[in-house]
């Protein structure tokens, strides 16, 4: 508004030059000019001072519009800061433009380490490295509970209550960790979030747990697919991911050492698809596929090349029509493959009974799913020594 106001006057002496010039031709000094200038033609001082400071050449047909198009501009201007300042919800806009363009200049990695000061208390130094057992329900409440609050049973018993659930909710994953472990979430929609074991909420055994939402910042839609327990992030190990179309990727588990709280891309996924299961290997290992109509197919890892973390996958099974992959493994020679089913049946096979075929072939039978056994609904590499914990819908 300074501006305008200054131009409105050069504007009004150019429409009025003879007589200016006149007026300022007849003064005695500069302070007699001004005066003038005010008294004739109704300047105001600053005005007046600019009018006496231009130079012959602004007198000029092109100067005049330059100042016309400087003074139009300047109007302009003036309409859009007033309309700004009466309008919060612009004003809001303005802000996230420039936070758009903040993060899109500066918005890399942070580029240097934020560590405890010397003598100053960290949080993890506080909190014993123990076992535990963290479960995430269908509709998203997750907690962590003590490993030994879960007593050892014989198969075939009755179990005790893990988890009291919503209605129509029930346990969807179940893991064991340390809690100074990194517990990596991928999502169905192909996103990765990581968490500190020990900032998972801690609850009693029969608590339904916390909303997952509010920890970490899930899009909508998105539910979390799988989960890996990382002690340290290794060039030398790899993660392999399986979607429920057959579609298999493996990336270097390095790659996501750095996740932003927000997620980060895991595996770009096609329309439909989506993500059921993340595995680490070493890059030598044999990966194992199960469907849910009980196809089993194993083929060696390095069948499928190391890509980025935003790249597709290739295929790893060809499927029937209707059956979708529920379950992958990594193959352990000291193990063996228990595939379970919906109606409660379930069996274990030693892995030297699937034999090793090619990337993308069609399996072969692991376990009927009849009308007897139902679906299967989960299979996992597990060893004599181990203990299995099955949860059910209630």
């Amino acid at each position: 508004e300074a501006r305008k106001h200054i131009l409105e006057g050069l504007l009004k002496a150019l429409d009025n030059l003879d007589e200016v010039v006149r007026a300022i031709r007849e003064s005695k000094n500069r302070d007699e000019a001004r005066r003038r200038l005010i008294e004739q033609f109704g300047f105001s001082e600053k005005q007046a001072d600019a009018i006496l400071e231009m130079r012959l050449y602004q007198l000029t047909g092109l100067e005049r519009e330059k100042v016309e198009a400087e003074f139009n501009l300047i109007r302009e201007r003036i309409a859009y800061l007033q309309g700004l300042l009466a309008d919060a919800a612009k004003i809001y806009d303005l802000i996230k433009a420039d936070l758009a363009v903040l993060r899109q200049k500066y918005g890399d990695e942070r580029r240097t380490r934020l560590v405890p000061m010397e003598n100053e208390v960290n949080i993890e130094d506080l909190i014993a490295d123990e076992p535990c057992v963290v479960t995430l329900s269908h509709r998203g409440y997750i907690k962590r509970v003590p490993l030994d609050t879960y007593r050892e049973q014989r198969r075939g018993g009755r179990g005790v209550t893990g988890v009291t659930t919503r209605e129509e909710d029930f346990v969807e994953t179940l893991f064991v960790a340390e809690t100074h472990d990194t517990l990596m979430f991928f999502t169905s929609l192909g996103r990765v979030y990581a968490e500190r074991a020990f900032e998972i909420p801690e609850a009693s055994r029969t608590s339904p747990g916390r909303a997952i939402v509010n920890l970490l910042e899930l899009r909508e839609g998105e539910q979390v697919a799988a989960m890996l327990r990382i002690r340290e992030f290794r060039e030398d190990q790899n993660v392999i991911f399986a979607t429920e179309r057959g579609t298999v990727k493996k990336t270097v588990l390095a790659d996501y050492r750095n996740v932003r709280r927000s997620g980060i891309i895991a595996i770009a996924l096609d329309e439909g698809d989506s993500l059921i299961q993340v595995r680490l290997t070493s890059g030598g290992d044999d990966v194992i596929l199960a469907t849910r109509a009980g196809t089993v197919i194993r083929f060696p890892e390095r069948e499928v090349r190391a890509t980025g973390r935003s790249a597709i996958g290739v295929r790893g099974i060809a499927l029937e029509s209707g059956d979708v992959v529920c379950a992958c493994d990594v193959v352990d020679p000291e193990a063996t493959f228990l595939l379970a089913c919906g109606n409660g049946y379930g069996k274990r096979t030693p892995f030297d009974d699937f034999r090793v075929t090619h990337r993308g072939g069609k399996g072969i039978i692991g376990i009927h799913a009849s009308e007897r056994n139902g679906a299967v609904v989960a299979a996992h590499a597990v060893r004599d020594g181990e203990s299995l914990v099955m949860v059910t819908a209630n």
